[in-house]
């Protein structure tokens, strides 16, 4: 009676440990399969789910900022755009600053762009936080002519190139400094975010049929006109914002999902 009575509590504790065990690993399953993280080397827009939406699952958004010597961005920009994609996701933006060792060119392919990322950038994407990477070069973009002097460049899902040189060039002070800085930095994060056409669908067709993935609106952000150096005056405008059209789209992809 004694080793039936023994064997029996035996058979009971092996079903409990089992029980344990096998409840630990469907959690650890189930969590897995919560938090997708996704890749940093995918089209330009294509992330706009994760910035815009999964808020539990992505609810804090870094942004690296790589930059050389004698061409950092201003601290005030830095904490313009911050403001600006917290005002735009709901999440948590935090600025990682990263200066780096870089020979200085006079021009940068978009090739060499993503060469240089790919040896400096530090954040990855994790669960529960995406990572952006914002590179502030000193020089020119390789693909300018005389007249089209481009001051920045949106190329993968969580990455943006802005040449510094020619910021620089086109500012005569600080405060000229930081407007410029600031609206360049937002108008190629919110391309990041999906705007315009490029992963936010659009509620009316505002794309710009010249250049794509612009709007057409007078004195919105996402004008063409934003990014290029001699559009001078724009960029010091002060009423250089996102318009209708464009917080409509965002508006209404929210709403959707």
């Amino acid at each position: 009676m004694i080793v039936k009575k023994s064997f029996g509590m035996y058979k009971t504790v092996f079903y409990l440990i089992f029980g344990c065990f096998f409840l630990a690993a469907c959690s650890s399953s189930k969590d897995d399969e919560e938090v997708a993280v996704f890749g940093n080397d995918l089209p330009v827009g294509a992330s706009a789910e994760e910035f815009l939406l999964q808020q539990e699952e992505f609810p804090t958004i870094e942004i690296e900022v790589a930059y050389t010597e004698n061409f950092q961005p201003l601290p005030e920009s830095l904490q313009n755009l911050r403001d600006f994609v917290e005002q735009h996701t709901q999440k948590e933006v935090i600025i990682s600053p990263n200066e780096i060792m870089l020979d200085t060119q006079e021009s940068y392919t978009k090739t060499a762009i993503e060469a240089i990322e790919e040896q400096f950038r530090v954040s990855e994407n994790e669960p529960e936080k995406i990572s952006t990477f914002i590179l502030f070069l000193p020089g020119s973009y390789a693909q300018n002519t005389a007249d089209s002097i481009q001051l920045g460049l949106a190329y993968k899902n969580t990455s943006i190139a802005l040449f510094e040189k020619d910021i620089l060039n086109i500012t005569n002070s600080k405060a000229n400094q930081e407007k410029v800085e600031s609206r360049l930095a937002a108008h190629h994060f919110t391309h990041l975010l999906g705007l315009v056409n490029q992963g936010v669908p659009m509620i009316s067709n505002h794309e710009d049929p010249q250049f794509s993935k612009h709007c057409i609106t007078e004195n919105c952000l996402l004008q063409a006109a934003t990014n290029f150096a001699n559009n001078s005056d724009f960029l010091l405008s002060n009423d250089l914002q996102l318009k209708s059209y464009c917080l409509e789209d965002l508006a209404a992809f929210k709403n959707a999902n």
